[in-house]
């Protein structure tokens, strides 16, 4: 069985998270050797994540090739290397916008507000609220602005008025 892991590790300093990523990606090698798996490296990803506002940051070289990343997707949440939110929030207003018209277009046919609105709650704020504790707390002021304006658009359009 051919198995992409995920390894994730905090930086400290240059040397202590090379070191500290070529002994934990061993490790993961050879648990995958000692249970019959083989590691599918294609897929493998490294991303290390650092504080926001550190003045000097030195990349440790990549383990065995192994693709680095300032961002990935993880079970649909898109976290970055600095612990901000601006990527998944764009993804998620983005998206949330496109069901907005869908919405439009579900009152243009003429469902009932009380259909329309259970329908929004379903699509839009379902979208919101997903996986929330884990990344709600790396939210800048700005980014729960941007959410703020979405809801109250939302409002005026009369989508979120029943239930």
């Amino acid at each position: 069985m051919i198995f992409s892991s995920m390894l994730m590790i905090q930086h400290f300093s240059f040397h202590s998270t090379l070191m500290l990523n070529l002994t934990e990606f061993q490790n993961v090698k050879a648990w995958a050797g000692n249970n019959c798996l083989k590691l599918n490296l294609s897929k493998t990803k490294e991303i290390i994540f650092k504080r926001p506002r550190v003045q000097y940051f030195h990349m440790p070289p990549a383990v065995d090739d192994i693709e680095q990343l300032d961002c990935c997707k993880l079970l649909g949440v898109i976290f970055q290397s600095n612990f901000k939110m601006d990527s998944y929030i764009e993804f998620i207003l983005s998206q949330c916008a496109q069901r907005m018209y869908l919405l439009k277009l579900l009152r243009h046919q003429g469902l009932p507000d009380a259909q329309l609105s259970l329908v929004a709650y379903a699509v839009i704020i379902s979208r919101l609220l997903y996986a929330l504790p884990a990344w709600g707390g790396f939210l800048s002021i700005e980014l729960v602005n941007r959410i703020d304006v979405f809801y109250d658009v939302c409002s005026v359009l009369g989508i979120f008025s029943v239930v």
